[in-house]
């Protein structure tokens, strides 16, 4: 189901929307276009941290620092949406300032095990029901599918998410 639609259904959930992983903001974009909900739009802009164990082998493993974006630019860039709200910071620390929130609809697109673990870990709690998590790269990156297993979620995929509805 493409990205619009989940969020289409997601605005009739409670709670807020929440993208991990937002590099140059294309799917917080598309978000941000199609809901009035509060946007949570999190992402460290230093690139991606080493891989652990979990996420090896993978077939081309990324250096520390690839995927990275220019924070300013995705802010300029987000900055006609008043209800984006951009969060720098590394999960879960970063996490922490959303700790009261409820969401109706989180995707994650966080590339290995650790940083997906520890965002499903905050997350799944606080997802009302209805609320639909999207986990990106699921199929192909074996941290991710780690990640996701031990979460305990049953969901589908479709090839390129892990779609999972409270």
């Amino acid at each position: 189901m493409p990205l619009i639609d989940l969020v289409k259904k997601a605005n009739l959930v409670p709670g807020d929307i929440l993208e991990c992983g937002v590099y140059e903001a294309h799917s917080a974009i598309q978000i941000l276009q199609n809901t009035v909900k509060i946007v949570w739009l999190v992402d460290s802009f230093e690139g991606l941290p080493e891989p652990t164990a979990e996420d090896i082998p993978v077939s081309a493993p990324c250096d520390r620092g690839a995927w990275k974006a220019d924070y300013t630019k995705v802010q300029k860039s987000l900055s006609c949406y008043p209800h984006a709200e951009l969060i720098k910071g590394m999960i879960p620390e970063c996490l922490q300032q959303l700790k009261n929130r409820r969401f109706a609809l989180t995707h994650l697109d966080l590339d290995y095990y650790q940083a997906t673990k520890d965002a499903l870990d905050f997350v799944v709690p606080r997802m009302n029901s209805g609320g639909i998590v999207l986990v990106h790269d699921f199929p192909w990156l074996p941290g991710i599918r780690k990640a996701v297993e031990e979460s305990g979620l049953k969901g589908e995929s479709n090839g390129e998410y892990f779609l999972w509805i409270k």
